[in-house]
């Protein structure tokens, strides 16, 4: 018996399923929370007194809150992490793909006329109990950091408050055009920290967490002149400074840093190009402030090196009293910067790292041991874990275009669909649901699935000729989130599933409506909310562009293309065939045809608070130039998430989804 367990396909075998269950196991994950920052790139949003902008400012304040929230332990992403432009549905559908428990967006004000004072906070017409609770805390923290004018906890249908599926508020800090005390106290660094402190509190209150532990870890990077912190006075910006596992850049003007740490004791280390690297430890308390600076010496050039000595650094006037806990150190001037900037997605966790050295043990095991079984055991492991009417050209068969020449403006495998102006019809529209959205049907437009704005109820909608039938099948949070028809079974996520998981859960059909992937084809997101891409028993491959994050990739039903979309820079196609990259500019909430043969999207328009127009578009999967028209050009209103079987075509509206026949000219 002894000799049997300890065979080599007997420990080969069970090894694998240790690794197995270690690798597909749940894990625990911390809460997310999304911080949208205001506008952005081409939107610079309020601009006030001196040129004050609302989008850098808010996007201070939000990193800062992101870094006090990471301390607490929860997760947290940020709708953009620079200077561009996002649109409202993408920062929703963000928040949304991520499964987020809060929404916090933050922006600050302007007005016409004599210019106003004060922060107010909104929640949607609609809002949920939660929303309010977190809407009263933010308005409540905010008052008792800056003392301004209280203007109250408001109600509003902005775009970001009624499109998120989960509690959502959204601030107006201040205001940019009131020059005193509004616009002093918005351009101050160590006021943003105190109002991201105060969003952070009101956040950690909602979850039912004690706010407050963190402390603040703050200095300057100076020339040290001999007398240590006796006199801080020439400053160094450019350094790199790190405390823990936080890193950022001193600041150009006054070397300044800072970071929000829960408490303990941290050593912070200096170095600059032409200077000795130094270091200090220092003791962060809870909710206090604690100076820091840190003094570098000048690195000794050889006599005949020829070189210019490297920059003495700023000096700043000495005659400023320093604050009493860091002897000879002053208060940063300007913005410190903030060391926030993580990417969004799941952490690297014990169990994973313990699987990988599984792997390679029993790889190891297995070359040693040549065993045939044993190999066979690791790929099975390395696959199982890895991961109309007649009438209508819509019901055309496509013609394979993969080995047609492609169009001339294509540079290497990159090329832009062609933007056609000629719109298709929409004809016998009908109402399919009132107050439900986010429509998905099933490949032979036999069945609709169907979602309340917040996720969390599924609905079973059967299309018939002359009635529609809904039925409610499943509830909990995300539910409604990308149901997938597969097979004779409607197939839901639970809660603690990613965005591109296969969901879990399945309902039972009364009809079979085909095998959902046969291709054997995955897309999933990775921790920098990339696209990659994985074929049955291979390595995965990152197909997105660089210089943006994606958000809700699907691959065709035929497996030829694989659809993502940019958060700043729109839709875009991978060709599988050949690995090309098709640019459709604006759009989101793409979905393929039900054949793979088409693609349907929306297009929306917005004025940095709520949409203001909304349209829906296809593009031609079997054109060699990828043909894209509008669907609806429509003003009197908003049309998104279309979905498309056949020639039928759901969408969803301010009032809920609609049918229509697709008629292309």
């Amino acid at each position: 018996m002894l000799r049997e367990l300890l065979s080599p396909p007997t420990v080969t075998r069970h090894l694998c399923l240790l690794a197995l269950s270690l690798l597909c196991a749940p894990v625990a994950s911390a809460q997310v929370v999304v911080v949208d920052p205001g506008h952005g790139g081409r939107d610079p949003g309020a601009v006030g007194c001196e040129s004050l902008e609302e989008a850098p400012t808010v996007l201070d304040v939000a990193q800062r809150v992101q870094g006090i929230l990471e301390a607490e332990g929860l997760s947290v992403a940020l709708t953009r992490e620079d200077d561009r432009f996002v649109e409202l549905s993408a920062r929703a559908a963000f928040a949304n793909s991520m499964g987020a428990e809060l929404y916090v967006s933050v922006h600050s004000n302007s007005n016409g006329g004599t210019p106003a004072s004060g922060t107010e906070t909104f929640v949607a017409n609609s809002a949920s109990g939660t929303s309010v609770t977190m809407g009263g805390f933010l308005q409540e923290e905010m008052i008792l950091a800056w003392g301004l004018r209280d203007r109250g906890l408001k109600r509003a249908n902005f775009t970001v408050l009624t499109a998120t599926r989960m509690p959502a508020a959204l601030t107006e800090i201040a205001f940019t055009n009131r020059c005193d005390p509004d616009a002093m106290l918005l351009r101050d660094p160590t006021s943003r920290m105190a109002m991201a402190q105060a969003h952070a509190n009101a956040v950690l209150r909602t979850l039912d967490r004690e706010p407050g532990m963190s402390g603040t870890l703050t200095g300057v990077v100076f020339e040290d002149v001999g007398v240590g912190l006796e006199d801080t006075t020439r400053r160094l910006g450019g350094a790199t400074v790190t405390a823990g596992a936080m890193t950022q850049t001193s600041a150009a003007d006054t070397g300044a840093w800072s970071f929000t740490l829960p408490p303990g004791t941290y050593t912070v280390q200096v170095s600059l190009d032409g200077w000795r690297p130094a270091e200090r430890s220092c003791d962060v308390t809870p909710r206090g402030t604690t100076w820091c600076s840190v003094g570098v010496v000048r690195e000794a050039a050889p006599a005949d090196a020829g070189v210019s000595e490297p920059d003495a650094g700023v000096t700043v006037d000495a005659s400023v009293p320093p604050p009493p806990a860091d002897a000879g150190a002053t208060p940063p001037m300007a913005d410190p910067g903030c060391s926030c900037q993580t990417a969004p997605g799941a952490r690297m966790n014990s169990s994973l790292a313990a699987a990988s050295l599984l792997l390679m043990a029993l790889f190891v095991f297995v070359r040693r041991r040549g065993s045939l079984r044993g190999g066979l055991w690791l790929s099975l492991l390395l696959v199982g874990c890895g991961s109309p009417s007649a009438a209508s050209p819509l019901n055309e068969t496509a013609p394979s275009t993969l080995n047609e020449t492609a169009p001339a403006d294509v540079e290497g495998l990159r090329l832009v669909a062609e933007q056609l102006a000629a719109p298709a019809r929409l004809i016998g529209e009908r109402p399919v649901a009132e107050g439900l959205t986010a429509p998905v049907l099933s490949r032979d437009g036999r069945y609709a699935a169907l979602s309340t704005p917040a996720h969390d109820t599924l609905f079973l909608v059967t299309l018939g000729a002359s009635e529609v039938e809904i039925e409610a099948v499943a509830q909990g949070p995300r539910v409604g989130y990308r149901p997938v028809f597969d097979g004779s079974s409607l197939r839901y996520r639970h809660a603690q599933q990613s965005p591109t998981a296969v969901p879990h859960h399945s309902v039972a059909l009364a009809h079979d409506v085909g095998p959902r992937a046969p291709h054997g084809l995955h897309v999933r997101l990775d921790e920098q909310s990339q696209v990659v891409l994985h074929a049955a028993g291979g390595h995965g491959e990152v197909v997105s562009p660089e210089g943006d994050r994606y958000i809700e990739p699907s691959v065709a039903a035929d497996g030829r293309h694989v659809v993502f979309w940019g958060m700043a820079s729109g839709l875009f196609l991978h060709r599988v065939e050949d690995g090309a990259t098709i640019e459709l500019g604006r759009g989101g909430h793409p979905q393929f045809s039900a054949d793979g043969r088409w693609l349907v999207f929306d297009r929306t328009e917005d004025d940095g608070h709520v949409l203001t127009a909304g349209d829906l578009w296809i593009t031609d999967l079997a054109s060699p130039s990828y043909r894209t028209r509008p669907l609806t050009r429509t003003s009197d209103r908003i049309e998104q998430m279309p979905a498309l079987a056949g020639d039928t075509l759901l969408f969803a509206t301010e009032e809920g989804v609609l049918a229509a026949t697709v008629q292309l000219p």
